[in-house]
């Protein structure tokens, strides 16, 4: 899904004449705020004279001096849970439509997707399940079926012992594009299920993606990723080598319907 949304990006520049010239409960805790962020030597104090994020000598570790936050070191707020599944999950797809989904990061970018790509939903099958675990296959879809001779990348398996919750960890994924591996760095994911498995009530997904593995061709197309990401608002940050070249994605919500079609889980041979 990462992959997806990145690749989206990518063909929002493309065809985007504007900016080709030149991815109750916390998912995971914030290391900033007013406090100065968790070690900041000044707490209250340090956090207000550095700025709302706890930028200063108080609160380095929750923001820098800009009083500015990492989107991938906020928390989630979980909404309530509900009752729990009660049906068996294997076999199940769900469809997300584009249009559902609250990107937040890179700013600007969820309204163009449905103005600029023909894609408008990513589908999600679950390809086996226990009592405590199920494994998702995702691919892309238009108009109602599945897009064929497209991608279809597989998951790490979704902790599912807080039925109806479902949690994908952080993790670092690589993904398929093309001959090009793709990395999405500090990749995670969580949704809660309605009682009967067949939607999900909401979920979340957030993670860092390397534009290293587009790059090269984007240039070869005048398309310089991280400046279109400047006239959306957003930036290329750091990845974890150090080097600016990752696009921080965050979807803060988003919610799914059941498929009625099937899912090919080898759309991609062609």
């Amino acid at each position: 899904m990462f992959l997806i949304l990145t690749l989206a990006l990518v063909g929002c520049a493309e065809k985007s004449g504007e900016a080709v010239d030149t991815a109750d409960t916390t998912l995971r805790g914030a290391t900033g705020g007013d406090d100065g962020g968790p070690g900041g030597a000044g707490g209250d104090a340090g956090g207000d004279a550095g700025g709302d994020a706890g930028g200063d000598a108080g609160g380095d570790a929750g923001g820098d001096d800009s009083g500015t936050t990492d989107p991938l070191d906020e928390d989630v707020e979980i909404p309530e849970l509900g009752e729990p599944v009660g049906s068996p999950l294997a076999g199940t797809t769900w469809r997300v439509a584009l249009s559902s989904m609250d990107i937040t990061e890179p700013p600007g970018l969820g309204p163009l997707i449905p103005t600029l790509i023909d894609e408008d939903a990513i589908l999600f099958n679950v390809t086996w399940a226990s009592e405590d675990s199920f494994g998702m296959q995702v691919g892309l879809g238009i108009d109602g079926g599945q897009v064929p001779c497209e991608s279809v990348e597989e998951l790490p398996a979704a902790d599912f012992s807080e039925n109806p919750l479902w949690v994908i960890p952080e993790t670092s994924l690589t993904l398929s594009s093309g001959s090009d591996p793709v990395v999405i760095e500090h990749a995670e994911m969580m949704g809660i299920l309605s009682p009967d498995g067949l939607s999900w009530t909401w979920a979340t997904l957030r993670g860092r993606v390397d534009s290293r593995a587009f790059t090269e061709d984007a240039e070869e197309d005048g398309i310089d990723i991280c400046g279109f990401l400047e006239e959306l608002g957003g930036e290329c940050v750091a990845c974890d080598d150090g080097v600016e070249a990752c696009i921080t994605l965050v979807v803060d919500s988003m919610s799914a319907e059941e498929y009625g079609g099937v899912f090919d889980p080898d759309a991609n041979d062609c």
